[in-house]
């Protein structure tokens, strides 16, 4: 997974170098309440995607999934991690 998290997290960084800074000001309470929702809703999620059965992890649908999910979790940390530091 590192190649789409490293090119995600470029991309977000990129985003976001170019993201005037009122729009991004205007972005992070949706951003948190993303991320808020997101944590909220992982138990749900990982018991209709199955994720404890091990076999069927094994598929390249399960691998093409993770590596896009992978990709834009990489996306909305460079996004919102670069600008942490801004």
């Amino acid at each position: 997974m590192i190649g789409p998290s490293l090119v995600g997290g470029l991309a977000g960084a990129w985003l976001l170098r170019y993201t005037p800074p009122s729009i991004f000001d205007k972005l992070v309470p949706f951003l948190i309440l993303f991320a808020t929702l997101l944590f909220m809703a992982q138990e749900p999620v990982q018991r209709r995607l199955k994720t404890a059965d091990a076999a069927a992890r094994h598929s390249t649908k399960w691998l093409v999934g993770g590596m896009l999910f992978q990709l834009a979790v990489g996306v909305y940390g460079g996004y919102f991690g670069a600008g942490i530091a801004f």
